[in-house]
This record gives structure tokens, sequence and C-alpha cells, in this order.
């Protein structure tokens, strides 16, 4: 077996940071030409190897191995118990959830609206001598890379966003096949205060094969009762919000059905008081920044479907002692392998084997297609004029439409009737602010809708991420949704008594 040789390391840290001479500003480089030498500085990349990265740190230890062989990649990522893995096969990119669950992440179906963004390129001393490329939106967001000027490599690259920087710092750089590339380097996550530091441990050139790029095997995680296809989940609806009974080690708690959710979660508390072991704490924003944690729940029944050493995530939900409040939610795990319908005119929510489903035909059907990648339903949409193709179906909100900072951004000239002065809404790790719209309309599919109220997030860093937002229960009310993820759909069906609504 070939062993990689770090000694080139301590020369080539030398040669970075030992201050040769650098051009004078008169001759500054323009970003185009800057990003050539930057690439001529790293060298072709290899096109065939397999390299395995360790991180360690305020989140643990991290195991990354990457598989390239020409177009395809695998890439597991290991933390603790759990294991997860993404990559690229014949064309198709992929990814694997803790579960088992493959998920083929589809490219959006349109052009989405990008933020215009502005190149520079400056000459500075500190924090090191370097020419920095910065790439910024309107609002001050995108990257800064800070290059060496004798080595045209990366010093430093920081991601600013609306929730904080993140900075990558490059401590060490040797020579990986035909490339230079980072062999230490040091993240700085300043908006959570954690910090990892990572190695290029293992780098063997001409080494993959096609077997170890290919997707793995599925897991099934959900079963139904034999000789069953349909199963009725004994749903409670609340406040926009279905609920559904869950138990665990014979005990009975009652978990959100909930379609934005891209796994299944479960309360911090409830989840120490089931004795369960949690690893790998790590944050995450949404409403505002919370801790995660995950734990392995070796059984679980929702009305008869049983589902065996379920990966789920433990988040603070703030669970009563009240035993009829939510403690969890139901989200894609659940989701991936059934045909889910709502009945929102009966209050009734079924479990069908997505093998025999059958979906409704008519006038008043309208079938979306969705795009899995984050594990949560993203669909297209008109909104009031503003076409959005990152908009997730969210049965867990229940607000018509909740939008984010990343469409408000691009599309500010359809929110035109503010109703109300802003407000507080919660959402998953606390509250946040909103002020509400009225649309002119909302066109989903083959129905659209008039006079909708959407929510725009107004609190700075709340739900970062390049989505439009959610669309929820005070939209998906007027319908049956078959949520059918196999198929890569869902399915509206009109209810009878709303048709003069929804044209």
């Amino acid at each position: 077996m070939r062993r990689w040789v770090l000694a080139p390391l301590a020369f080539c840290v030398l040669a970075i940071v030992s201050g040769m001479p650098a051009a004078p500003d008169s001759v500054l480089p323009d970003a185009q030409a800057l990003q050539a030498q930057m690439d001529v500085a790293m060298g072709p990349p290899s096109g065939n190897y397999r390299e395995t990265i360790v991180g360690t740190g305020d989140e643990g230890v991290t195991v990354s191995s990457r598989y390239r062989r020409g177009d395809d990649e695998l890439v597991t990522r290991t933390r603790g118990p759990i294991r997860t893995s993404y990559g690229t096969y014949r064309g198709t990119d992929w990814h694997q959830d803790a579960n088992g669950i493959s998920v083929a992440d589809e490219p959006d179906p349109g052009p989405v609206a990008r933020l215009k963004t502005t190149a520079s390129v400056q000459r500075v001393s500190s924090p090191v001598d370097a020419y920095v490329l910065t790439e910024l939106d309107g609002s001050g967001n995108g990257t800064r890379d800070y290059v060496d000027p004798a080595s045209y490599l990366v010093l430093r690259h920081d991601q600013i966003g609306a929730s904080g920087t993140t900075t990558t710092t490059n401590t060490a750089y040797a020579r990986f096949g035909a490339q230079l590339l980072p062999a230490a380097w040091r993240v700085e996550d300043h908006p959570f205060n954690e910090t990892m530091s990572y190695t290029r441990t293992r780098f063997v050139a001409d080494s993959t094969r096609e077997a170890d790029v290919a997707i793995p095997a599925l897991r099934q995680i959900v079963s139904l009762p034999a000789g069953k296809t349909i199963v009725d989940l004994h749903a409670r609806f609340e406040n926009g919000q279905i609920s559904v009974p869950v138990r665990i080690a014979g005990r009975t708690f009652f978990f959100l059905l909930d379609s934005g959710a891209s796994s299944i979660t479960i309360d911090s508390g409830v989840a120490r008081d089931l004795g369960l072991v949690l690893t790998n704490a790590k944050r995450q924003t949404a409403g505002k920044r919370f801790e995660t944690r995950d734990t392995v729940v070796p059984a679980m029944e929702v009305s008869g479907l049983q589902m065996n050493g379920v990966v789920v995530s433990v988040l603070p939900h703030g669970a009563t002692r009240n035993p009829a409040d939510p403690v969890g939610l139901l989200g894609f795990d659940f989701f991936a392998e059934l045909v889910v319908r709502i009945d929102y005119e009966h209050k009734r929510v079924i479990a069908m084997d997505a093998r025999s489903y059958e979906p409704p035909s008519g006038t008043d059907v309208s079938v979306l297609a969705v795009r899995l990648n984050a594990q949560v339903p993203m669909i297209s949409a008109n909104l009031g004029g503003a076409v959005a193709h990152r908009l997730i179906v969210d049965t867990g909100s229940p607000s018509a439409l909740l939008l984010f900072d990343y469409f408000s951004r691009q599309h500010g000239e359809v929110l035109r009737f503010a109703i109300d002065d802003a407000q507080e809404l919660r959402g998953i790790g606390g509250s946040f602010t909103s002020r509400p719209f009225r649309m002119d309309y909302v066109h989903v599919g083959d129905v659209s809708i008039a006079g909708l109220v959407a929510d725009v997030v107004t609190s700075r860093g709340a739900y970062p991420q390049d989505n439009d937002g959610l669309i929820g229960a005070d939209f998906l009310q007027f319908f049956t949704v078959d949520f059918d993820y196999v198929g890569g759909r869902i399915v509206l069906r009109t209810r009878p008594s709303l048709r003069n609504v929804v044209s």
C-alpha cells in the first residue's frame, strides 16, 4: 500500500508566508486574471484518486473519505455512529442520509434568480500580506479570498452570509497527485463560536474502481402491518398543525407531521427521559440558532407502522409535561417510502404503500413535481408575478406563505401591500419577527388563489438558507394533499366546497 509522506509541508508553508516580493499596487490584477493565476497555482485536478480527511474540534471527530473516478465520485462522512454519503454517478447527483435513504439531487427546473454580485481585488498587509479577491452581492453576502502574492495559493477564505462569517485558514499545502492542495486547515464558524481543524491524511492516485463510486444500496426504514396497504394515522388537527401518536419504549407521544422537516426529530428532554444516547452536538439556524444532537431510537410505531434503528435529530422543541403536546417531528424519513394523504376537509391522514398507490384524476386535480435535494419537498410557484423555484411545502407551517430573506431581496416589487406591522412568530429554535403582506395571487401547478397573506421574515439571520420560503397549512387546507416522494410528486385535489375559491 502506498504511503503519502507529508515531509514537503514545512517547506511549502515557509514559501507561502516568507514575505517574498509582491507586485506593486500599480499593476494590481483584475478579478478574472487573479482567478486564472489561482487555478494555475493549484494545478490540474487528478482524474482518479481516493483520499481521507480527518477533522477534530468542537464538533468532535469527523472522517471523510472521497473516491473519484472521472466524472463520478462518492464521499462518505462519519461522525460518531452516524454515517452519511453523497456523490455523482453516471451523471446523477445523489445523497444518502443517516437512515440509508438515497435521493437523486435534481437541478432547479428553470432559471433561478441570482443576486447580482460585484468582484474586486485589493492588496492588504493585514491580517496577512495578500491580494484579496472579494465577491459580494448588494446585501454584503458572498466570499472573500486572501491570496498569497508570490504563490497565488489561497491563504484564507471567508464565507459571508446573513447569519455571519465562516473563515477557513489554510495552514499547510502539499502536492497531492498533480495538484497543490491544503494539507491542513482550520475552519472557524464565528456565528456559533466553533472551530474545527482538518488534515488530509491519505491520498492515493489511480486506485478507484467503478464499484467504489456506485450509489449505495437502499435501506427500508418503514414497514406497513402485514397484509395492509393503507393505515389511518389517527391524526389530530389543531391551529394549522397536524400531530399523530407515536409509541416509543411502551409510551405514547405526539409528533407533528412535518413535511418541511428534513429528518425525524425528538425533544432533547424527552430523549434524555427515554435514556437515549445523545451524540454529535452541532448548531443550526432556523427561526433562531439552536443546538442539535443525533441519537438512535431502537423502535418507533406509528399506528401500526414499524420503524427500527431510526437515526433521529434531537432538538429543543420546548415540550411541556402536558402529554398532548408534540415532542418531535415526523419528517423526511417517515414520508420517504410511503404515500401520505392529508384530507384537510375531513381532518384525516392515511399512509399508503407507494407501490400500490393510484393518484386521483380529474379537472380538480393538480400534480406538482417536487425535488427532494434537501430532504424537503421543493416546488416552483408564481407569487404575484415573481417566479420562485425554491418553495418548500411544509405541513408544519401554519402560514399560507412564509417568505425568507432570499426571496424578499430579489422580489421586493411584489411585496407592495403590507397589511400590518411586524409581528412575532415561533419557529424551531425560538421566535423571530415577520411582516404580513397581501399577495395579488399565488399560482401553484394548475391552481391559483388570490389574496393570500404572506408572512415575510424580517429578523436578520433567521432562515438564512438560499430558499424562497414555505407554503404552509393556510394554503394546503384548500385541498386534499398526497405526498408521493417515491413518484417525485405532490398531488392536490381541490376540496369540493372550496372550488369557488380555487381557480
